[in-house]
C-alpha cells in the first residue's frame, strides 16, 4: 500500500488530524532533499519531526483514539503503586527521591500512581516525580491533568531528573515506540529498508546494510535466507542515559517484543513492523505523522544493551511480574473485598466523593471491571504473556528487592 499526499494528508488536515500549517513535515522535506532514506530515519522524522505522529497528532485512548495501553487500567495502577512503594523501601527509604517516567501518555497513570503512593508513603516523605515527554502535546495534556492535585509531598516536574538522587524509574510501551532498522536476510548477506519517493507515492527499496547494521544482524537476527526482522540502534544509547539516573536505581520497562530463540524458529517471518489508526492496523508507509509506527522489542538486545550501560537486569513475563508485585492483592484493594484487604490497609471505600483514594472515578470501581483489567493484565491469554517487563538495577540487589515486595 503506498500514501498518496493528495488525499491522505489533506484530508488528515481537513478532519484535524494535522495542523493546517504551510510547513511541510520533515520527513517529507527529507525525502525531497535526499530522494531516499533508511527506514529508521524516516520512521524517526514520521513519529517526532515537525508534522510528525507523537510530535503533533497522537491520539490515546478508546473512542477517537489510535491505541489504549495498560496506563488506563486502575489495577495496573495499583499493583505498580505497590512495586514502587517496595522498590523506595529496597533503597533504603530515602526522605527524598524521584519517580521518573518515560512517555508518560495522557498523564493518567502518573495521576494514578501519584494518588495511591500519596496513601501509601509516611508523612515527610518527599517524592519528585519527573514526567519524560517528547510531545509537547502531551506534556501540555499532563500539565492539565496533575498540576494542581491536592496530594501531599509529591511534585511534578518536567525537568530532566537529577543524577545524584535515588531513583525508581518505569516506562510502559516505550521501547517499541524507539526507531528501528528493517533488515532482510539474502544469500549473499544484509540488506536494509529503505524509504523512497516514487511515482508521487512512499515505497519500499532494499539496499546492501551497512557495516555497523550487518555485524548487528549477525549477533541478534537469527533470521533464514528471505527472513525479515527489525533493530533498533536507539536501545543502546537511551539504556547508557538511563543508567546514570540516580545513585541508586531501580527500575521496569513494560512491552511487547520477541525473543531470540522466536527469530531463530521463524516465528515472525517477516518481521514486526506495523502501524495503528483508529485502532486499525494500517500499512507503515500508509499515514505518515496521521498513524503509530512500532514494532516487537528485541528483548535478548534489549538486556544486553543494559547490562553494557552497567545495569543488572532481569525479565519476565507481564503476568508473571505483576502477580509477584502484588495484582491480586491491588485487585482487593479495588474491590474493598473483604474486612480486611490482604494489604492489610483495609477497604477503600469512596464514600461518595468523586475521586477515590486510587485516584479514579467511582463508576469504574466495580467487581466485575477490576476482574476483567486482572485477566486481561495478567492472564498468557491476554497481555500476561504476549507482554515482558525488563527490569534494571543499579547498586540495589534483585534479593532485597523481592524481600521488600514479599514483606508487603
Amino acid at each position: 500500500m503506498s500514501w498518496d499526499p493528495a488525499t491522505d494528508w489533506e484530508q488528515g488536515k481537513a478532519e484535524g488530524s494535522v495542523p493546517a500549517a504551510g510547513d511541510r513535515p520533515a520527513w517529507q522535506e527529507a525525502l525531497a532533499k535526499a530522494g531516499g532514506l533508511p527506514f529508521g530515519q524516516w520512521m524517526e522524522l514520521a513519529l517526532y519531526g515537525r508534522g510528525g505522529y507523537y510530535a503533533e497528532s497522537v491520539r490515546i485512548g478508546g473512542r477517537g483514539g489510535d491505541f489504549v495501553t495498560a496506563a488506563s487500567a486502575p489495577v495496573f495502577a495499583v499493583t505498580l503503586a505497590r512495586w514502587v512503594e517496595a522498590a523506595w523501601r529496597a533503597l533504603d527509604a530515602p526522605a527524598q527521591w524521584q519517580l521518573v517516567e518515560l512517555g508518560p501518555g495522557t498523564g493518567e497513570l502518573a495521576e494514578r500512581l501519584a494518588v495511591s503512593l500519596s496513601q501509601r508513603l509516611p508523612p515527610g516523605v518527599r517524592v519528585h516525580n519527573h514526567l519524560l515527554e517528547v510531545s509537547s502535546a502531551l506534556a501540555e495534556k499532563q500539565r492539565q491533568r496533575l498540576q494542581g492535585l491536592p496530594l501531599s509531598g509529591i511534585d511534578f516536574s518536567w525537568e530532566r531528573p537529577r543524577m545524584d538522587v535515588d531513583t525508581v524509574l518505569l516506562g510502559n510501551e516505550v521501547l517499541d515506540a524507539l526507531p528501528v532498522e528493517r533488515l532482510r536476510r539474502t544469500s549473499d548477506g544484509w540488506e536494509q529498508a529503505w524509504v523512497v519517493w516514487e511515482h508521487e507515492r512512499l515505497s519500499w527499496q532494499w539496499r546492501p546494510a551497512s557495516a555497523a547494521l550487518r555485524a548487528l544482524a549477525d549477533r541478534w537476527l537469527p533470521l533464514p535466507v528471505g527472513g525479515v526482522g527489525e533493530l533498533s540502534l536507539h536501545v543502546a544509547p537511551a539504556m547508557a542515559e538511563w543508567a546514570r539516573l540516580g545513585q541508586r536505581m531501580l527500575g521496569v520497562l513494560f512491552d511487547y517484543g520477541s525473543h531470540q530463540v522466536e527469530w531463530a524458529a521463524g516465528v515472525r517471518p517477516q518481521g514486526t513492523l506495523r502501524a495503528f489508526r483508529q485502532h486499525r492496523w494500517v500499512d507503515p508507509l500508509a499515514y505518515p505523522g496521521l498513524a503509530d509506527i512500532t514494532a516487537d522489542v528485541h528483548w535478548d538486545y534489549a538486556q544486553a544493551c543494559a547490562e553494557a550501560a552497567g545495569l543488572a537486569v532481569r525479565w519476565r513475563t507481564q503476568g508473571v511480574f505483576l502477580l509477584a508485585a502484588g495484582a491480586d492483592k491491588a485487585v482487593a484493594e479495588l474491590t474493598g473485598a473483604g474486612e480486611e484487604v490482604q494489604t492489610g490497609l483495609g477497604a477503600i471505600a469512596c464514600g461518595g466523593q468523586e475521586r477515590c483514594a486510587h485516584g479514579y472515578r467511582a463508576q469504574e470501581h466495580t467487581y466485575g471491571r477490576v476482574i476483567r483489567q486482572f485477566k486481561q493484565l495478567v492472564l498468557p491469554g491476554g497481555m500476561g504473556e504476549r507482554f515482558g517487563a525488563l527490569e534494571l538495577a543499579k547498586g540495589v540487589a534483585w534479593t532485597r528487592l523481592d524481600a521488600c515486595l514479599t514483606a508487603k
